[in-house]
């Protein structure tokens, strides 16, 4: 079981000098008041008994000194620059948490930095990191074939219509 999904565009950055207090929110995210985020856990008969995020350890912050080292727990690869900055972020694998951990380093993530992730029935999607927050965007891919021009509707300036443009590629 599972669903799996890969990166297949990173735009993605973290300072350095960030990464400390992005650490610290993915690691508050492990207190009782997040348990309902928690898809990971363990059941008995009066239902689940032990919550954790998938794929992590129970206990991630004990076993963690860095967000590089959540990062690799979560199934992440990425580089580190010259600076210290992380970026470049790559995925390819069942989904866990992946989005609760981006959402709570997202203050911490670089404006304008995005993913765009493909899961294995096709679906894409995008995660867009603006003003210390995260958004998530359908993917829709447009296939230009011959004889055929994408075009896309633009917002008259009047705003009261739309026009047909075509994409310039």
């Amino acid at each position: 079981m599972g669903y799996y999904v890969n990166i297949t565009n990173s735009d993605f950055h973290i300072a350095a000098d960030r990464k400390a207090d992005a650490y610290d929110a993915v690691c508050r995210i492990n207190a009782p008041e997040y348990d309902h985020l928690k898809r990971g856990g363990s059941w008995g008969p009066d239902g689940k008994t032990t919550v954790w995020y998938s794929w992590m350890p129970a206990d991630y912050p004990a076993e963690t000194e860095t967000l590089e080292d959540v990062l690799n727990l979560l199934g992440f690869e990425f580089l580190v620059d010259d600076n210290g900055d992380i970026t470049d972020l790559a995925y390819d694998n069942k989904t866990g948490a992946e989005d609760v951990f981006l959402l709570a380093m997202s203050p911490y993530v670089t404006d304008g930095s995005l993913l765009r992730w493909r899961g294995e029935d096709g679906y894409a999607w995008a995660h867009k990191f603006h003003d210390g927050t995260m958004t998530i965007h359908d993917v829709i891919e447009v296939v230009a074939d011959e004889g055929h021009t994408p075009t896309y509707l633009h917002e008259l300036e009047d705003r009261k219509g739309f026009e047909r443009r075509e994409v310039t590629l």
